[in-house]
């Protein structure tokens, strides 16, 4: 998986149950669909853990599929696993309204401290990394 510091714990199972509530799937078909919110493995380990994961705790199912070529499981998720991602998004849209609040104003701020010290030459760049504001000052 790329490295993204700011997807939450638990981010892989939520995108799971939300991809097998749109149509129940078996492993391989999750990995392209994954990759659109930023999980890209190696190989399917991690993406296979978790489904054991959501299995063990009863929020997925998984029957065998027989047909052409090797069987395969197929998962969906249960009662359980669609309430916790009714949950999880309330919870989300809550957060992110109060995120979007916070960088209103946090913009606000930051960029009239700019202008301030652009107006002056103090500063020649300004980015956000991830983690922290970061200034470049001129000599």
């Amino acid at each position: 998986m790329k490295g993204n510091a700011a997807r939450p714990n638990g981010m892989l199972a939520i995108c799971i149950l939300l991809l097998l509530s749109e149509s129940p799937s078996h492993g391989y078909q999750l990995i392209d669909p994954l990759k659109l919110f930023g999980f890209d493995w190696n190989g399917p380990g991690p993406l296979y853990y978790e489904l054991h994961k959501l299995n063990t705790a009863g929020l997925v199912h998984s029957t065998w599929e027989h047909g052409r070529g090797p069987a395969r499981r197929v998962y969906e998720p249960t009662d359980a696993g669609r309430v916790a991602l009714a949950t999880y998004v309330r919870g989300a849209s809550q957060a992110a309204e109060q995120l979007g609040h916070l960088l209103v104003k946090a913009e606000a701020l930051v960029l009239a401290s700019l202008h301030d010290d652009e107006k002056h030459g103090e500063i020649d760049a300004c980015l956000f990394d991830g983690h922290r504001l970061v200034t470049r000052r001129t000599p």
